[in-house]
C-alpha cells in the first residue's frame, strides 16, 4: 500500500500575523551559516519551530522541511519522508530513490545516493528536522549520523528538539560544525517583552515587566498565554493579577504539553516535589515513591522539562516558576487532604532534622502545619534574631494571626518590636490594643 503523504508535514509552518521578529537570534543564526548543523533546544513553548519558520522565510533559500511525529521513528518511512520533503521542495529523485529503497538495501546506500544528489545541486539547501525528541531508533540516529558527517558544502541541517540528541556532538562541537541554540538565547528579553506587549507605552509601564519577566523566565507560550487572557492590557496590572487571570490558561497549557504525556510515576514525582521551593535529591527523597531523586532530576534536565540546577555541589535544582505553580495547582487537586498534609509534614520534618529551620518554617506554614511551625519559631527564636532574620519572623507570625492561630504572647511582644523598628507603627498599635 502507498504511503499518504500529509502536506502540512514537508511544508514551512505558517507563522501567525504581527509575530514578533527575533532579530538578535536572526543574527546568530546568520553569523553562523557556514555551520553543517543548528541545534535548537529547549522545552515546549520557547518558540523554536517558530524561529526555523521565520528565519528560512526571511533568507529567501530552497528548504526541505520535515516535521516528525512519533508514527516516524521507522528507518524505512523516515528514510521515505525525508526523501518526500526533498523532492516536494528541491530535488526530483523520489523515483529513483524509491526504487533503490524497495530493494532493501543498506540505509548508507540511500544516504549516500542522496548526498550525491544534493551536491549536484547548485544553490544552497537547507534541510530541517522539527520535534527530532520523537526519534528514539538507533538506526535513524545513525542515517543522520551520517548525512551530517558527508553533508556537501552547500547543504545546512537544523533540528529543533526538547531532549538531548544521541548524536556524536562531542566531535562535531570540536570540529567547529555545530551551532547550538539553547534556553537562554530562546527566552524573550526585556525589550523583546515590551515589543511584545505594545499597549505598554511609558517608563513606569515598562519598568513593570520586569516582575513579569522574572516570572516567566521569559518563556515565550506563557507570555503568549498571558496576553492572551489579559487582552494585552497589562500596565495598570501587578505580576499577581497578570498570573492570577492566565493561571487557568497556562495550567491548561502544561497538562496537556508536558505533564500528561509522562509515566504516571514520574508526574506523582513531579506533583510532591512542587511543594519545595529548592530541590534537594535527598529531601525530595522523603517524599517520593521509590524514583531516585538525583537520577530523575538529572534527566528532567537533560529532557529540558522547566528545570535548572541552581547548586552543582551538593546538586540542587529548581523547576521553573509557572510550571512549579501549575504542578501545585494539579497537586491540590489530585490529592486528598490528608495526603497532602503528610507530604508537607515529611518534606518540613527532613528539613528541619537538617537545621535547615527557615525551610522548615516556611514550608510548614505553606502546608497550614501551623502549631508545627508554632513550635519550630519558638525553638529557633534565637537563632532567628541572630541570624538577621526578623522580617521573615514578621512575615511568619502575620500568618498565624491571618490563620487565627493563637500566637505565644511572648512572640507577639517580640513582633510588636519588629513592626516598630520597620515603621509599622499603626499595625503594632492595634495588636497592642488587641493584648
Amino acid at each position: 500500500m502507498d504511503m499518504v503523504w500529509v502536506k502540512s508535514k514537508v511544508t514551512i509552518p505558517r507563522t501567525v500575523p504581527n509575530v514578533l521578529e527575533r532579530k538578535k537570534l536572526f543574527s546568530i543564526l546568520s553569523n553562523n551559516r557556514m555551520k553543517k548543523l543548528t541545534i535548537i533546544r529547549s522545552a515546549a513553548g520557547y518558540g523554536k519551530t517558530t524561529l526555523l519558520s521565520l528565519w528560512l522565510k526571511h533568507i529567501d533559500e530552497s528548504v526541505a522541511w520535515f516535521t516528525i511525529d512519533q508514527n516516524d521513528n521507522d528507518p524505512v518511512r523516515f528514510l521515505k519522508y525525508l526523501i518526500h520533503t526533498l523532492s516536494f521542495s528541491i530535488l526530483n529523485v523520489e523515483q529513483k530513490l524509491n526504487n533503490i529503497l524497495d530493494e532493501t538495501p543498506p540505509f548508507e546506500t540511500i544516504i549516500d545516493t542522496l548526498l550525491n544528489d544534493l551536491d549536484t545541486y547548485k544553490e544552497n539547501i537547507h534541510i530541517v528536522f522539527d520535534n527530532f525528541q520523537e526519534i528514539h531508533n538507533p538506526q535513524i540516529h545513525q542515517i543522520i549520523n551520517r548525512l551530517i558527517e558527508y553533508l556537501p558544502a552547500n547543504a545546512r541541517i537544523y533540528i529543533t528538539t526538547r531532549t538531548n540528541l544521541e548524536l556524536p556532538l562531542a566531535k562535531w562541537r570540536v570540529k567547529g560544525w555545530i551551532l547550538e541554540v539553547g534556553t537562554g538565547q530562546l527566552c524573550f528579553d526585556l525589550e523583546e517583552l515590551q515589543s511584545f506587549f505594545n499597549s505598554v507605552t511609558n517608563d513606569e509601564q515598562k519598568d513593570a515587566l520586569k516582575p513579569l519577566l522574572k516570572t516567566t523566565g521569559g518563556w515565550i507560550a506563557g507570555i503568549q498565554l498571558i496576553k492572551l487572557s489579559t487582552g494585552g492590557m497589562i500596565g495598570n496590572l501587578s505580576s499577581e493579577e497578570i498570573l492570577a487571570k492566565a493561571s487557568s490558561y497556562i495550567h491548561e497549557y502544561f497538562m496537556q504539553e508536558i505533564l500528561l504525556i509522562l509515566p504516571q510515576e514520574l508526574q506523582d514525582f513531579l506533583l510532591r516535589t512542587s511543594i519545595l521551593n529548592y530541590l534537594d535529591p535527598s529531601v525530595c527523597a522523603s517524599i517520593t515513591n521509590g524514583l531516585d531523586s538525583l537520577t530523575t532530576f538529572s534527566e528532567l534536565e537533560k529532557n529540558c522539562l522547566f528545570i535548572e540546577q541552581v547548586q552543582a555541589h551538593p546538586p540542587v535544582y529548581r523547576y521553573q516558576t509557572l510550571f512549579r505553580h501549575a504542578l501545585q495547582v494539579e497537586f491540590q487537586r489530585q490529592y486528598s487532604y490528608e495526603m497532602i498534609t503528610s507530604i508537607y509534614y515529611e518534606a518540613a520534618t527532613n528539613l528541619c532534622q537538617r537545621e535547615d529551620y527557615v525551610a522548615a518554617i516556611e514550608l510548614a506554614l505553606n502546608g497550614e502545619l501551623y502549631k508545627l511551625a508554632h513550635e519550630w519559631i519558638q525553638k529557633y527564636l534565637v537563632e532567628i534574631f541572630a541570624e538577621g532574620h526578623t522580617l521573615l519572623f514578621g512575615q511568619w507570625i502575620q500568618k498565624l494571626r491571618n490563620a487565627q492561630f493563637p500566637v505565644d504572647i511572648n512572640m507577639l511582644v517580640l513582633y510588636i518590636t519588629t513592626l516598630f523598628s520597620t515603621h509599622e507603627i499603626d499595625q503594632a498599635n492595634k495588636i497592642i490594643e488587641e493584648l
